[in-house]
């Protein structure tokens, strides 16, 4: 999806090193996380940032990504601080950073139920976690098990099985939702 959508330049929310150095090879990132990178790579910056404050300025990002993150936002796993609350605030701050007709690709482990696994990572029912976005509308979604794409409802169909959910989501150009 974002190569398809080729941002000039997208910003990207503690996601791993090889996406940030892939998408470095065809558009400007710059890569923010609490953990930042110490590689030197043509295309690509890695800043200190928290997805709990994000140092940049609201409605300023057109293409935003976090994949595999938000679920560990505030569990204490890769040294941040424990926050009951952590996920649904870095949810926030995607929402306020990301531009008028921007676009945010985020993806998380998506369950029957909402759950906390402690220390590991939380899972999310589909529509507790689009609730968490209400400034923005879904675009597309994709569920994923064992690397192959499943039908939507999968996180109902295989119970507790880890299946992660991607999901693309869009702020409005003008007001109002959708």
């Amino acid at each position: 999806k974002i190569f398809a959508a080729h941002p000039a330049f997208h910003v990207d929310i503690g996601s791993t090193a090889l996406l940030v150095g892939v998408l470095a090879q065809f558009t400007a990132v710059c890569s923010l996380d609490i953990r930042p990178l110490s590689v030197k790579l043509a295309g690509l910056s890695a800043c200190r940032g928290s997805g709990l404050s994000l140092p940049l300025a609201s409605g300023s990002v057109k293409s935003l990504s976090s994949l595999c993150v938000l679920e560990h936002i505030g569990l204490g796993r890769y040294g941040d601080p424990l926050d009951p609350a952590g996920s649904n605030r870095a949810t926030c701050e995607l929402q306020r950073v990301l531009a008028p007709g921007g676009d945010l690709y985020v993806s998380v482990p998506v369950e029957d139920r909402d759950r906390t696994y402690f220390n590991a990572h939380r899972a999310f029912s589909v529509p507790s976690f689009l609730a968490k976005f209400p400034e923005l509308a879904l675009v597309d979604s994709a569920f994923v098990q064992n690397h192959r794409v499943c039908a939507p409802g999968a996180e109902l169909a295989y119970g507790r099985r880890m299946v992660v959910g991607l999901f693309h989501l869009r702020r409005p150009r003008t007001g109002g939702r959708g």
